[in-house]
Parts: structure tokens; sequence; C-alpha cells
């Protein structure tokens, strides 16, 4: 069992996402996944680089809505307090969506909740720190972005 219970489909997404990550930043950081059933709400990715301890929750949509609304299909109420409370406490921590067909956006965690329930791409591509959109993802620019 695993802490997320989405569709199958969905986590092989998000699990091949994850995997994708981890090769393209490659030695750049130090990475530790967490498939922790027993502590609630733990982001998926901490790392470290450049004198910097982060989280990262990474979520994959497959398609819009029909409205056009992107939302993960899981994003719970544990998993967004955890990261407002460690964002609070001084923690860097970020929501990475990848979205089919389209790119990855980096967000701040708090947005966490604003991104649970569902916006539309121009709120993405405002709202983010950052983004890989019909492009891969940067390891260097990334890595700017994670370590500042």
């Amino acid at each position: 069992q695993r802490k997320h219970s989405t569709s199958g489909h969905n986590m092989s997404r998000e699990n091949t996402f994850k995997k994708r990550l981890i090769e393209t930043m490659g030695k750049r950081w130090h990475v530790q996944s967490h498939e922790d059933m027993y502590s609630t709400g733990i982001p998926d990715l901490s790392y470290g680089a450049g004198g910097v301890n982060g989280w990262i929750e990474l979520k994959y949509i497959t398609l819009p809505s029909a409205t056009g609304v992107l939302k993960p299909s899981k994003f719970t109420p544990a998993q967004i307090n955890w990261l407002n409370n460690r964002h609070a406490h001084g923690g860097k921590c970020w929501v990475m969506v990848g979205v089919e067909k389209s790119g990855v956006y980096l967000f701040e965690a708090i947005f966490a909740a604003s991104i649970a329930e569902g916006q539309s791409e121009s709120w993405y591509q405002s709202t983010s720190v950052a983004s890989w959109v019909n492009r891969p993802i940067n390891p260097v620019e990334l890595l700017h972005y994670l370590t500042r």
C-alpha cells in the first residue's frame, strides 16, 4: 500500500514523473524518495543542494477537465497541512505539477490548497515560480529555484 490511493494509472504516471525528475537532476542534489504510509502528508521527495534542504510534493495531471481546469486527482488536506506547517517553520517546500502534453510547473508550497482546488492553465503560468512548457526540465534552472 502506498500513501496515495489514486488510480493505478495516475500513480504510475506520477512515479514515472518522479523517476524522470531524479534522473534529470542527477548528482546536482542529494534526493530521497518518501513512500511512507505511516507518516501522513509527507511530500514525495526531500532534497539537499547548495546548502539548502527542501521538500517537493509531486502531482501529475493526465488531462484538464472539460472546463479546462487543472486539478490533481488526489491532493489530501494532510499533504497541504504538512507543506504549510513546514513552510511556516522555514522549510523550503514546493509543489511540482506535471501536466500531460503541456509541461511542468513549480510552485511555492503556499499555493498547495489552490492547486488542490483546481485552476486554469493561465493561472498555472502566472503563479508558478518556474515552468517548462513544451520543453524538458532544465536541471540548472530548477536547481536555481530550489536553492534560492
